[in-house]
């Protein structure tokens, strides 16, 4: 009797130490790979959803830099307001001086403004005339070798608010003058006009035909009417009959 126990006692030690063979066999199995259909198919499936993800991207990244060019007009409005304050109610010109066919000669707005611009630059935390300055469009490439002149991308309505004494538009004026600041646009995006001074960017704003005026954001223009509000325009808006330039949004209506 006590060999027959000593006989189960071993056998089951034996199976005790006895490797599991169908356990054994799974873990020592290699994991299946990807046939090339699969990864083709993973690919496509890849490459559909980049083209539905990405033009999405791209919008809303063009929507932050059009909120962001807004943003700027409405500070260049409240330093315009201030400068009104300042001066007893009077409107900066959009330059002063005389033409000397290289701009030389004259003081643009926003020389005129540089205090009152410099104050909305402090607060925004932005720089005058850096990359990221509140006179540059977003949507326009900053270049650092102007950064020490007055790289602009916005101008002022010359007809309507900002008149220079040696021009044709409408001469210097006060806020009390606007009849309708609601329709009469103030500053609209621009572009920098290189001929003769870089710096100057033109700093003023014309009708329909000309090449200044920018249609930067989805074939829109930011305006900045003189009321404060802010709103995109398209290339309808800026056209008016043969005395646009008395009519709103360019004259005063």
């Amino acid at each position: 009797m006590g060999i027959l126990n000593t006989a189960i006692h071993a056998e089951a030690s034996n199976h005790a130490r006895r490797p599991n063979m169908h356990f054994a066999g799974c873990a020592c199995r290699a994991p299946r790979s990807f046939t090339l259909i699969e990864l083709l198919m993973v690919i496509a499936i890849i490459a559909i959803l980049m083209a539905i993800l990405l033009p999405g991207l791209k919008n809303v990244k063009e929507l932050a830099k059009s909120i962001t060019c807004a943003n700027n007009e409405r500070q260049i409005y409240l330093s315009w307001t201030n400068y009104v304050s300042d001066y007893g109610g009077g409107l900066p010109a959009v330059a002063t001086g005389v033409w000397d066919g290289v701009y030389s000669g004259q003081r643009p707005w926003t020389a005129i403004m540089a205090d009152q611009l410099a104050k909305a630059v402090y607060y925004s935390g932005q720089y005058l005339f850096r990359g990221n300055s509140i006179l540059l469009c977003p949507r326009m490439t900053f270049y650092p070798s102007y950064c020490n002149v007055q790289y602009v991308t916005y101008g002022m309505n010359s007809l309507g608010i900002g008149g220079n004494k040696t021009g044709s538009a409408k001469a210097y004026r006060k806020l009390s003058q606007l009849k309708e600041p609601s329709l009469l646009l103030g500053f609209a995006d621009s572009n920098l006009e290189s001929s003769g001074a870089p710096q100057l960017g033109y700093y003023s704003i014309d009708n329909n035909a000309n090449y200044i005026t920018r249609f930067r954001h989805n074939k829109k223009i930011n305006v900045a009417f003189c009321d404060g509000h802010v709103e995109a325009k398209d290339v309808a808006f800026l056209r008016g009959p043969a005395d646009w330039y008395l009519q709103a949004p360019w004259g005063n209506p």
